[in-house]
C-alpha cells in the first residue's frame, strides 16, 4: 500500500525521528532542505546518515529523504548520502526535468522518487516527470509554486490560483499526488 500521510521532520532534529515514526504517519520525511538552515546542512546530513545506518528494515521502509535541489551547493553531498545509506526513497524538490530524475536514478538504481513539483516549469513537464523511471508519486509544493508565480495569498483560502496546476498534476494516468503537511 502506498503511503497516504507524510510527516516531515527537520534532518538536524534526530531526537524527533523515532517520535515521528511512532506518530502513525504512513511515511516520515527526513528533511535536509527547507527545514534546515544552511549552516546546519552538514550536521543534518550526518544525523540522517547515522539514523539510516541504525534503522531496521521496517523503519527504513517508512522513511523518505528530502534532499536539496540540484541547483544548490548541497545537492552533490545529499546524493552521496543517498548512495552510501542506500535510502529507500527520496523526495526531489524543484523537480522540473527528466534529466535530473535520470541522474538521480543512475546514481541510486532502485530508489523510489517522489517528484516535488514547485514551479510552473515543473507543472508544464508533469506528464514526463510522472512517467519517468522510478517516480512513485508527484507531490505538489503549493507554497513554492505560489512564490514562483507571484500568486496572491488569501489568508482565508491560501494562495489563489492553485487549482489549474493541481488538476494538471492529478490527471488519471499520473501517480497519486499528495500535498505536503508539516507538524507544528
Amino acid at each position: 500500500m502506498r503511503p497516504r500521510s507524510y510527516l516531515f521532520v527537520p534532518g538536524h532534529r534526530a531526537d524527533r525521528f523515532d517520535k515521528a515514526l511512532a506518530s502513525g504517519a504512513d511515511a516520515v520525511v527526513l528533511d535536509l532542505e527547507d527545514a534546515v538552515a544552511p549552516q546546519d546542512k552538514a550536521a543534518a546530513r550526518d544525523a540522517v546518515a547515522r539514523y539510516l545506518a541504525a534503522a531496521g528494515d521496517a523503519q527504513r521502509r517508512r522513511l523518505v529523504l528530502r534532499i536539496n535541489d540540484e541547483r544548490t551547493p548541497w545537492f552533490d553531498d545529499d546524493l552521496a548520502l543517498l548512495i552510501a545509506a542506500r535510502a529507500p526513497a527520496v523526495m526531489l524538490p524543484k523537480a522540473e526535468t527528466v534529466a535530473t530524475l535520470a541522474r538521480l536514478r543512475s546514481a541510486c538504481p532502485g530508489i523510489g522518487v517522489l517528484a516535488l513539483i514547485e514551479s510552473a516549469r515543473g507543472v508544464l513537464h508533469a506528464e514526463a516527470l510522472a512517467a519517468a523511471d522510478g517516480v512513485q508519486r508527484l507531490v505538489f509544493g503549493t507554497l513554492d509554486f505560489a512564490l514562483d508565480l507571484d500568486l496572491v495569498d488569501d489568508p482565508a483560502a491560501g494562495p489563489v490560483g492553485l487549482d489549474a496546476a493541481a488538476s494538471r498534476l492529478a490527471w488519471p494516468r499520473a501517480p497519486p499526488v499528495c500535498r505536503r503537511w508539516w507538524l507544528a
